[in-house]
């Protein structure tokens, strides 16, 4: 029978550890609930390393991440259900960071709290870390003295958001792998390749083919003007990126991005298993739905259906509902459209939100899916025929050598 470790708090709000023998995790876990002690980290004896390293998250160089806001929301949950004050309970996180400057943002949140401040208060100087949804969010915990509940549901929040965000880095890995590898071949061959066929044809009397000559031409220009190239690229990147920062460009863009084919189905679909999600938070947690949906309105990273969410929040506060002013807008898909609508009608609105939500993440990962069945295979082929031509250009010079020296 494995060896298992845990840290868990007891009935005091203390901090203790252990080892037991156990079938699995869950057996710990249930063994503690039933000794009235509340699990925080249960892992095997032989995985240690691993569980010496999760007792300080952070490195010393960074602040906090996303993932690590998301522990910590998670981590606080639990100790304020054990009973556990705030203050203690920062206290206990603070001595699971390392120094760093995710430590200090902890330690001076946990001065503040001591000083009299709430929480809320507390992590709003950082917005870059603790956003306007999770410090309302907060708010409405601390207004209905439920923080415990709010913090969990929070947690739930986040978590389902980076596993949406997760999906979608872990799905664009494979095609960036394949561009690189494409990228390393052609480069390969134009560079070291190409001008040895090149130092061959030189001097001959005989005329190359037209597609050899453009394939000698660019191997030339890339050996002698690669650096010309490498600044053409930074500053391309640049501009993108100076463009996409721009407001009045970033808006056409996104227009744009709305109107291309596939790409648009994603990212509805994206922008509104966020919306969905982030609405149902805010609402199972006591914000006011014209907050919130100006909170949701900040989360959206498409410029133009955020734009169409402001529009929404204004006829709300004219009392024409969400559904009716999302369908106006027609960049909400009809599903979501007519789920809302049910919800309003209901009394419903937040659960139908979050099961909007469930659905909407599960269709982002289906069409990624489907994106990806026609990305690799295009890529792939598009290399076979780059890579085709030059050996053909080539093979064609040759020959052409050979029937004139016939």
């Amino acid at each position: 029978m494995p060896l298992f470790r845990y840290r868990a708090l007891n009935a005091n709000g203390e901090s203790i550890e252990g080892e037991m023998e156990a079938t699995n995790k869950e057996a710990v876990i249930s063994w503690l609930h039933e000794n009235g002690q509340i699990p925080i980290e249960t892992e095997k004896a032989d995985s240690s390393d691993s569980f010496n390293r999760k007792t300080r998250w952070f490195g010393s160089k960074k602040a906090l991440s996303q993932q690590d806001v998301n522990l910590i929301t998670s981590k606080l949950a639990i100790m304020l259900k054990a009973g556990l004050p705030l203050d203690n309970a920062l206290g206990m996180l603070v001595d699971l960071v390392n120094p760093g400057p995710g430590r200090q943002i902890l330690e001076r949140i946990r001065a503040d709290v001591q000083n009299g401040a709430p929480l809320s208060e507390a992590v709003q100087p950082y917005p870059q870390v603790f956003n306007k949804l999770y410090v309302n969010t907060l708010k409405a915990g601390e207004a209905a003295g439920a923080m415990d509940s709010v913090l969990k549901r929070l947690a739930d929040y986040l978590e389902r958001s980076h596993e949406l965000k997760e999906t979608i880095k872990s799905a664009l890995i494979y095609p960036a792998i394949l561009f690189v590898v494409a990228f390393i071949s052609l480069a390969i061959l134009m560079i070291y390749v190409v001008p040895k066929f090149s130092d061959l044809f030189e001097g001959m009397d005989q005329a190359m083919p037209l597609s050899t000559t453009i394939v000698i031409g660019i191997s030339e220009f890339i050996q002698h003007w690669w650096w010309l190239i490498l600044l053409f690229l930074i500053a391309g990147f640049m501009g993108i990126k100076w463009m996409y920062h721009n407001p009045a460009t970033r808006r056409t863009i996104d227009e744009r991005l709305l109107k291309t084919p596939l790409l648009s189905d994603l990212i509805k679909k994206i922008e509104v298993a966020r919306f969905s999600r982030t609405l149902g938070t805010l609402t199972a947690n006591g914000v006011p739905i014209l907050n919130g949906l100006s909170i949701v309105s900040e989360t959206v990273n498409n410029t133009v259906m955020a734009e169409a969410l402001e529009s929404v929040s204004d006829q709300l506060r004219e009392g024409k509902g969400i559904a009716r002013p999302l369908a106006e807008t027609e960049l909400f898909p009809q599903l979501a459209v007519q789920l809302i609508h049910v919800g309003e009608e209901t009394g419903e609105l937040e659960k139908m939100l979050n099961q909007l939500a469930d659905i909407y993440d599960n269709e982002v990962k289906e069409t990624v899916k489907r994106l990806l069945t026609l990305l690799e295979p295009a890529l792939i082929i598009g290399l076979g025929i780059i890579i085709a031509a030059i050996i053909i250009s080539i093979l064609l010079a040759i020959l052409g050598l050979n029937e004139f020296a016939v």
